[in-house]
């Protein structure tokens, strides 16, 4: 009985010591959503280029998988876009998750290249490249980022699988 009563003391422990960040390791799927006012400021510049736009972006499928080592991969549909991999943390109040900048292995600049970009352009892809911080939501099921680049507003929320 002792045995029992001491495993099960042992475990209780165990569960409490568990590290934050396993809530959030897993799968996630992401959305990217557009404002009104900026989808007609991205047609406005693109003239026809833009005329399926919102079709295609319907169409997107990203997907996240954060690892218990600390490490992230990103895939999405994007057109020319190839998978991304980083390491990922928690911040001290478990309220953000920080993607690092990704990491542009030999893989992706090959496969980068074969979809016609030259290495200027990756080494300026790169170079744009940054961490990119996501809000928690409450309940710990989704979390999201805003941004706003060249006065087009968008925003990108993951929802845990």
């Amino acid at each position: 009985m002792r045995t029992v009563l001491a495993l099960a003391i042992a475990l209780a422990l165990l569960a409490g010591c568990s590290k934050p960040e396993a809530k959030y390791v897993g799968k996630w799927t992401g959305k990217v959503e557009v404002p009104a006012a900026s989808m007609e400021k991205i047609k406005a510049q693109l003239g026809p280029m833009a005329a399926n736009i919102e079709e295609e972006l319907a169409k997107l499928s990203m997907s996240l998988e954060l690892k218990a080592d600390g490490s992230y991969t990103m895939n999405t549909t994007a057109p020319g876009s190839e998978n991304v991999s980083g390491k990922w943390t928690l911040d001290s109040e478990n309220r953000t998750v920080t993607l690092g900048k990704p990491e542009f292995t030999e893989d992706i600049k090959k496969k980068m290249k074969e979809n016609g970009m030259t290495d200027d352009m990756i080494k300026e892809a790169e170079a744009a490249s940054e961490q990119q911080v996501f809000k928690i939501a409450e309940g710990d099921k989704s979390m999201s980022m805003s941004q706003s680049q060249m006065g087009i507003d968008s925003s990108l929320t993951f929802t845990k699988n």
